[in-house]
């Protein structure tokens, strides 16, 4: 873990409930080997995937939606409608990855993978939702579904019908930002997905 800044906040400042956006990273290997280094922190993908593809299926999850679809099971929300700022998908060179997607990792290695990096960022996440609508932009990369899919699973809610989330969750790189500068208490059950701090937090 690598602390990035530190400021003052009010006593009513909660690290979970004030955030009022949250950003996830999910790096992908694809296509080629991956470098000692950076094994760790991406999720490996035998094949190439079709990044122009991922990146227009992503940019269709932006706005205000009922998630049910990509909700992971063993945990009930009062509601799973989120809203979504932004969702994007592209390349990285590895070199980004120490002060980008990966902060604090010292110069890796990628191999002959390509790098891909799907970004997400919104006001709160189900339990599952970032990793499973990440697998399935894995899918559309690799052709397995249309990009133009990502609407008719959000609206038919069936989650049978998404990528897997439990595909290479270990090795997958993981990195939340919370963005707090202004303090908004959210009601326990409306939160989701929460994470242990203000800033990156790597997760391995």
């Amino acid at each position: 873990m690598c602390v990035l800044a530190v400021e003052e906040a009010p006593p009513s400042f909660h690290a979970r409930f004030a955030a009022h956006s949250k950003t996830y990273r999910y790096v992908v290997a694809a296509g080629g080997l991956v470098g000692p280094f950076l094994s760790r922190y991406v999720w490996p993908v035998e094949h190439p995937l079709d990044v122009t593809a991922m990146a227009e299926a992503a940019g269709r999850l932006v706005g205000r939606h009922d998630f049910a679809a990509f909700q992971g099971t063993g945990r009930g929300v009062g509601s799973t409608v989120r809203t979504v700022f932004s969702s994007a998908v592209r390349t990285a060179a590895a070199t980004d990855l120490m002060v980008d997607v990966v902060p604090g990792v010292w110069p890796a290695v990628a191999g002959s993978a390509t790098l891909v990096v799907c970004e997400i960022t919104g006001d709160g996440f189900l339990r599952h939702m970032v990793r499973t609508i990440a697998g399935t932009l894995v899918e559309i990369g690799r052709g397995r579904r249309e990009r133009s899919s990502m609407i008719g699973l959000i609206e038919r809610g069936d989650k049978t019908s998404c990528g897997s989330d439990r595909t290479g969750v270990r090795a997958v790189a993981r990195v939340g930002a919370v963005s707090a500068r202004s303090v908004r208490r959210r009601r326990p059950g409306a939160a989701s997905e929460g994470l242990a701090g203000r800033r990156l937090v790597p997760v391995t």
